[in-house]
């Protein structure tokens, strides 16, 4: 059995603030005297004990300003006195420096505008925006985090190839944004028009009922309804079951949906694998962007030479 001590929540951050364990402990013990009897409906009959939680309600709350700085003071003198000794935030950093530099300089330069290149340039744009975020989770040391972005950095990898496959979806994939959006609208109460009935109505009769589901847009190519979702979509490209990164992507959604494996697993044990995390998240998205340049028509040299500047940089990730 596990000791009762392993499970306290017990990190740095919470353990100095004002608000902490020993505060609450003060909290209860000022209550001492109340009497919280509860009456037929479930209502505590001491207003006494009502104005006295206001009251400290009203004292938490007060302190939010000073307990927030407090947080990011211990932040900063604990992670950021790192970030120039660290040699996985060194290199991981000079990627995603380099990268930006390199999409954008690709895109001044080559993007011609039409519905195609605006999404595949959207995904691995995307994808960049993502890799900042598993950044600021090495940073602080969070393999779940950083787990759960390189889920989506691999499904938009995935939805990179299939469409490059299939590049009369890129128009699809684009349109389908709207008919989510409206759903999502009508899911949080926000009531239909005219308008939006006429909207959803005309996608859904452009391309078909299935349209509104989540991965709708690949009906015309995946017939199979249950086919449709990022573990299909890998397996119609013969990408499911022979590359590594499959293999991180299912071990991501054990830990980004709640499962016994995910619950259960030694923090230890996964930021002894933040490296491997990291290198999986920058091979993908090096993947995405040779093809992204493949379809720009990217001049031969300076394919050649920004691949070979970015291989450099991947290599001392990999030495992380």
């Amino acid at each position: 059995m596990k000791k009762f001590l392993d499970i306290i929540v017990d990190f740095w951050y919470y353990t100095n603030m004002q608000i902490n364990e020993e505060f609450f402990e003060s909290i209860i013990n000022s209550f001492e005297t109340f009497d919280i009897t509860e009456d037929k409906v479930d209502n505590i009959e001491d207003k006494r004990f009502i104005e006295a939680l206001e009251k400290e309600v009203n004292s938490i709350i007060s302190l939010g300003e000073e307990n927030s700085i407090l947080l990011y003071k211990e932040k900063i003198d604990k992670e950021i006195p790192i970030i120039g000794i660290d040699r996985d935030i060194v290199a991981s950093s000079l990627f995603f420096s380099l990268f930006i530099s390199m999409y954008d300089y690709v895109l001044r330069k080559y993007y011609k505008e039409n519905q195609y290149n605006y999404v595949i340039s959207n995904l691995l744009k995307h994808s960049i925006k993502v890799y900042k975020d598993i950044l600021s989770f090495i940073l602080t040391k969070s393999p779940d985090g950083i787990l759960s972005r390189i889920r989506t950095i691999y499904e938009t990898w995935i939805i990179q190839e299939f469409i490059i496959r299939n590049k009369q979806l890129a128009v699809v994939f684009r349109e389908h944004k709207r008919i989510i959006a409206l759903k999502l609208n009508e899911g949080m109460g926000k009531k239909s028009t005219k308008k939006t009935d006429k909207i959803i109505s005309d996608l859904l009769n452009k391309y078909g009922d299935d349209f509104a589901q989540e991965f709708g847009w690949t009906a015309s190519v995946i017939k199979n309804i249950k086919k449709r979702n990022p573990q299909g979509l890998a397996n119609y490209l013969n990408l499911g079951t022979i590359n590594s990164y499959n293999y991180i992507y299912k071990i991501a959604c054990q830990f980004v949906h709640t499962t016994s494996f995910g619950i259960f697993s030694e923090e230890e044990s996964k930021i002894e694998m933040i490296d491997l995390f990291n290198i999986n998240a920058v091979e993908i998205i090096f993947n995405m962007f040779i093809k992204f340049m493949d379809e720009l028509k990217v001049n031969y040299k300076e394919k050649e030479i920004l691949l070979s500047l970015l291989i450099g940089v991947i290599d001392e990730v990999k030495k992380m």
